[in-house]
């Protein structure tokens, strides 16, 4: 008869009493159907330890005060790893970027209207490709007009003629 160690319980069962987990080494749960049993219960009965068992909710809930934490600990190292993740630039180019535009916005010439002072990303939504840092607004704005020149000329044209 196979045998394998209960994690919680330390017993020593047989294998028919572990359940299967294709994650594990073994491919059987650490834990054995009677202490899984006994946690469920538990957890129903509201009496089980929380930093073991959590809901979906609870689980949530903690990786986001950790992302709060991390990014309060260092906000512009959490800005940087979305704009790698996002835009594929790093914080070298982004920089870079910002001192050739003389940290303003390409359309406005303004300053960022964010209270970090960082400018955003412009990017085509067709290819990718970054196309400089833009104002918060200015950035919204070519959202809102669906990155179409023609739309663009046709709002022009309509404040010209309304004048």
């Amino acid at each position: 008869m196979i045998t394998k160690t209960c994690s919680k319980c330390k017993i020593e069962k047989s294998i028919k009493r572990f359940s299967k987990h294709k994650e594990c080494r073994d491919g059987l749960n650490s834990q054995c159907y009677d202490c899984l049993n006994l946690r469920a219960k538990q957890r129903r009965a509201g009496t089980a330890d929380p930093r073991v068992i959590q809901t979906p909710e609870e689980r949530k809930e903690t990786s986001r005060r950790g992302s709060r934490r991390r990014y309060m600990e260092d906000p512009t190292k959490h800005k940087a790893t979305a704009r790698k993740v996002l835009y594929k630039i790093s914080q070298e180019e982004y920089e870079i970027m910002c001192t050739t535009q003389i940290g303003q916005c390409k359309i406005c010439k303004g300053a960022s209207t964010r209270l970090s002072g960082a400018l955003d990303v412009d990017h085509c939504h067709k290819t990718g490709k970054v196309r400089g840092l833009l104002c918060h607004r200015c950035n919204l704005f070519l959202g809102a007009v669906r990155d179409s020149a023609d739309l663009l000329r046709s709002a022009a044209n309509y404040l010209e003629s309304s004048t």
